[in-house]
Parts: structure tokens; sequence; C-alpha cells
């Protein structure tokens, strides 16, 4: 497992966290940015930035029932690895 993929996971973690105690958006990106190292650059903040939001987008789909089932995803993936 890459350390790209376990602070992803870390954030998507983090988002679901923060998403049930209603920070505004602007306090996740900020609470974000601010525990970003000093000498990252702007292409990784926005990154991060992107990432914060594809994951909210995520959420706020769930939250209005547009959400696709487990079981319906395990069917998915195992179809794109057999194909």
């Amino acid at each position: 497992m890459s350390l790209q993929f376990c602070l992803a996971e870390t954030l998507a973690f983090e988002m679901a966290r923060q998403h049930n105690f209603l920070m505004t958006e602007k306090e996740v990106v900020l609470k974000t940015i601010r525990e970003l190292p000093d000498d990252c650059s702007i292409d990784e903040i926005a990154d991060r930035v992107e990432f914060l939001a594809a994951v909210q987008k995520g959420l706020d789909q769930l939250d209005h029932g547009e959400g696709i089932a487990h079981d319906e995803i395990k069917k998915q993936l195992a179809s794109w690895l057999t194909n």
C-alpha cells in the first residue's frame, strides 16, 4: 500500500468524520491546509483541495440517497477484473 493511498484514505475518513460534525467546507479546507508541511507547493495544496471536494461531493451524494449499494460495487469490480 503506497503512502499516497494511505494519506488519501486518512483524508477521506477525516472528511467523513468532519462531515458528521457539520464543519463548513471552508473550515475543512483551512484546517487541511494548516496541517500541510510549510514547504508544500501550490500544486500540492490544489491537489489536496481537489481531493477534499471530491470526497465532499461523494458524501453529499450519499446524503441524497444517490450512492451505489456495496453489493453492486462488488459485482462491478468483479466484472472489471474478469473482463
